[in-house]
């Protein structure tokens, strides 16, 4: 078994070549990863749920269970080819440099295994871009 602990995975919404917004680039620990989720209807979309970064602590009702939500706009139902790539570029990132870049458009060509995946410096083919990155949502 492939011990992924020390694996990072990033990803950015930007597109402009500056990281100049809140929230918008999200590096995290393989390790929180919580799983796939599809929610609505839309066939073109993939929420990805990790451990919060920031736990938030409730006087009232201790550890609260939120989650760090990554929203993935991928190709119209390709959502299961999408959950084989970033798992198999964990288990290839396990074996090199422990670092997965999910989508990176203002670095293209930067991963030579991104290269040869996906044109936007993606490890999969199928994502188009980061629709979202929310921290801590109570309702994910």
């Amino acid at each position: 078994m492939v011990n992924t602990d020390g694996v990072s995975v990033f990803v950015t919404t930007h597109i402009d070549g500056l990281y100049d917004a809140e929230d918008t680039v999200y590096c995290v620990p393989w390790r929180n990863f919580r799983g796939f989720r599809k929610e609505g209807t839309d066939q073109g979309r993939l929420t990805m749920l990790f451990e919060p970064l920031l736990k938030r602590f409730d006087a009232t009702l201790g550890d609260t269970t939120t989650n760090d939500k990554v929203v993935l706009e991928i190709s119209d139902n390709k959502q299961k080819e999408v959950m084989q790539d970033i798992s198999q570029a964990i288990l290839n990132a396990a074996a090199t440099n422990n670092f997965v870049v999910l989508l990176d458009k203002n670095n293209l060509g930067d991963s030579a295994t991104a290269a040869k995946a996906g044109p936007n410096n993606s490890c999969s083919k199928h994502i188009v871009r980061v629709f979202s990155i929310t921290l801590d949502d109570p309702d994910a």
